[in-house]
């Protein structure tokens, strides 16, 4: 089965309802490739075939970024980039940000670039960027969540899954103009809800 992509809203129904069928035949391949560069490439593989990369909060994202035609975006926190294969077809150019690994996935493709580097010294100053459950979970030594909130209100445009705690805040510095539904919580009811109680939630800058 090949992976249609999305090109218009029907698109997203379809990938939602057929996404594991269609990540075992497409991307399968490319996974036990890209684990053959690491020293133990067996447990890597095993980890990343296993591992829900497609997060269905990017569905909801990149359904919105299509719509509002957004070219280009930042993902903050994007571990091994694998999520950069939803957007290779979309002609949205996808810029990776992490400071966790050493190897990104799909980094010789066409519209993906990656950094190696915490994202507080990064340009996201009236980028649009989204940051999945990466920002507000974990203390740090160097920055806090003041810090962060500071960094990211210079966004022009913020996706972000976090804690409500960390959502609350961030209202105070930047602009909420709406929530993205994840849908497939309607479908998998086993889905942990205590994540923003299941949206996307999307700012602006002030």
């Amino acid at each position: 089965m090949n992976l249609r992509f999305i090109k218009d809203m029907e698109d997203y129904q379809y990938i939602l309802k057929h996404k594991k069928s269609a990540f075992s035949s497409v991307f399968k391949n490319k996974i036990i490739e890209f684990t053959e560069t690491f020293d133990e490439p067996d447990y890597y593989e095993g980890e990343l075939i296993a591992f829900p990369f497609f997060e269905d909060y990017y569905y909801a994202i990149i359904k919105d970024l299509i719509k509002n035609n957004i070219k280009s975006v930042i993902d903050i926190g994007c571990q091994l980039g694998l999520q950069s294969e939803l957007f290779i077809r979309t002609g949205i150019h996808y810029i990776g940000i992490d400071n966790s690994t050493v190897r990104f996935f799909n980094d010789d493709c066409t519209n993906v670039d990656f950094k190696f580097d915490n994202f507080m010294n990064v340009d996201i100053e009236n980028k649009v960027c989204i940051a999945s459950m990466s920002v507000g979970y974990f203390s740090d030594d160097i920055y806090s969540n003041k810090d962060y909130i500071k960094k990211l209100s210079e966004c022009k445009r913020l996706y972000i899954i976090s804690t409500p705690e960390f959502i609350e805040k961030l209202k105070l510095s930047m602009n909420l103009i709406c929530k993205l539904h994840n849908i497939s919580l309607d479908i998998e009811k086993d889905k942990d809800l205590h994540v923003s109680d299941g949206y996307v939630y999307v700012f602006e800058k002030k």
